[in-house]
């Protein structure tokens, strides 16, 4: 489900800025464990390199901030703060070639003027056929196994730690395309802070957060979820678009 509306001035996230640096030797030789062994901690990435893990976080930290990977707070485990795991973005060379597939996306369904094109439908129609469309992205099978590996007996903390490692493989396919995100309290979904869209969305919107859904969705639906169980928010706060999972009005 895609909560309206949109073009707000104020409201939502802002523009994702290309990063300017590439990573070092040492970065890579980092994230070519992580790309060959999936998700870890600096910890446990440590133990596999032989470095410690001070080290390896410095490293990792560097790689999150030039968009080569991901970080999320672990599952909790007894007392004090969950540690970060950090997952390789699986293609971060896509995020140009995707923000041209919207480009293309938008044009094909509004003409210059910003009037809907003939033949198509206004909205919630195009919004419809966006959100179908993003269902339509790949999900790679590291990011669906994100996704399910919460198991584990019934009750409200089965249900926090189901939640909360959705809300983390939707952050990981979103930072593949250039998205930065903040997960909500208990594993509720993700704020949205930087957009590489952003322009585009406040003027079409409901081609370009409808396409945002539907990828939400094809993660929930590849990880054996209820796709209708994540909801968009577009423009929903100062500095941030909100992605809800589990019913339309839970917080």
């Amino acid at each position: 489900m895609l909560n309206t509306p949109y073009r707000s001035p104020v409201l939502g996230p802002a523009p994702t800025q290309e990063p300017t640096a590439v990573a070092t030797p040492a970065q890579g030789e980092v994230l070519a464990a992580l790309s060959a062994d999936g998700p870890a901690t600096a910890a446990e990435l440590g133990a596999r390199t032989g470095q410690h893990p001070n080290t390896v976080r410095e490293h990792l930290d560097a790689l999150v901030d030039l968009g080569l990977a991901a970080r999320d707070r672990d599952a909790p485990a007894g007392r004090g703060r969950p540690a970060y795991r950090y997952a390789a973005l699986p293609h971060p060379s896509e995020g140009p070639a995707y923000r041209a597939l919207i480009a293309a996306l938008v044009e094909h369904f509004v003409d210059g003027s910003g009037r809907v094109a003939p033949g198509h439908s206004p909205a919630p129609t195009i919004t419809e056929r966006a959100t179908l469309l993003g269902r339509g992205v790949p999900v790679p099978e590291s990011v669906a196994e994100l996704a399910r590996a919460s198991g584990g007996a019934g009750g409200a903390g089965s249900a926090t730690s189901a939640r909360r490692r959705v809300a983390q493989a939707m952050a990981t396919v979103m930072a593949g395309q250039g998205f930065r995100t903040e997960e909500l309290p208990r594993g509720r979904g993700l704020r949205l802070v930087n957009c590489p869209l952003v322009g585009v969305a406040v003027r079409h919107g409901e081609v370009v957060c409808g396409f945002h859904q539907g990828m939400l969705q094809a993660v929930v639906e590849r990880s054996g979820g209820d796709p209708d169980s994540v909801h968009l928010e577009p423009f929903a706060e100062p500095g941030a678009c909100l992605v809800r999972i589990g019913p339309a009005n839970s917080s």
